[in-house]
């Protein structure tokens, strides 16, 4: 009567590319609005501020990137079939 529960990970696997596309991108605005706040609020010289703010920019710029082409791959694949 009752189904199998399922693992998280067949969850994950159910859920389509855009959701994912969606959180990487989130997840990219996110650290680098966080990464914003800790550097204001550390006591550092402005060339350790200039590049904390440069790796934070970098690592988010990089998952909003992938994100992107997720949500991209999900069209793409989405139009052949």
């Amino acid at each position: 009567m009752s189904e199998k529960p399922t693992s998280i990970i067949e969850r994950m696997k159910q859920q389509p590319l855009w959701f994912w596309g969606y959180c990487f991108i989130f997840g990219g605005i996110f650290s680098n609005l966080a990464m914003a706040m800790l550097i204001d609020a550390g006591d550092m010289r402005r060339a350790q501020e200039k590049a904390s703010q440069l790796g934070a920019a970098v690592g988010g710029g990089i998952m909003i990137l992938v994100g992107i082409v997720i949500i991209i791959v999900h069209f793409i694949r989405r139009r052949k079939n």
